[in-house]
């Protein structure tokens, strides 16, 4: 439970288990990159109340689920590039008052829903 960094870059995972993460309560830095990932699902990470950088580019992501990075309060960096992202859904992005870095370059986006989903909630 003492975890604050975890890298599990170039490997070959497929999928997380839902709740791969729920006794990782301190982490603060997770890097996945270089894996296998199709799909980001919005239960992944809502238990990582101090999560501060998500490293999770050079995947075969193609969706992320609505609110897949939402309400996590102290996440600062997320980096996604390099994967086949076609479609940012509202709430992807909700309520994250302290991101500072969004990286999707790389991708395959097509659509956005809504150019909001970008601001904090103080700025709406």
């Amino acid at each position: 439970k003492k975890l604050v960094y975890l890298d599990l870059h170039q490997n070959m995972i497929e999928i997380l288990n839902e709740h791969i993460f729920k006794d990782l309560l301190n982490l603060k830095f997770l890097k996945i990159r270089r894996n296998l990932l199709r799909i980001i699902q919005s239960n992944y990470f809502n238990m990582l109340n101090y999560i501060e950088e998500f490293w999770i580019y050079d995947n075969i992501i193609s969706s992320l689920d609505s609110n897949a990075f939402s309400n996590l309060d102290q996440l600062k960096i997320i980096s996604l590039e390099n994967n086949f992202v076609i479609e940012i859904r509202n709430f992807t992005f909700n309520n994250l008052p302290n991101l500072q870095d969004l990286r999707l370059g790389g991708n395959q986006i097509e659509k956005i829903n809504d150019l909001s989903i970008f601001l904090n909630d103080e700025h709406h």
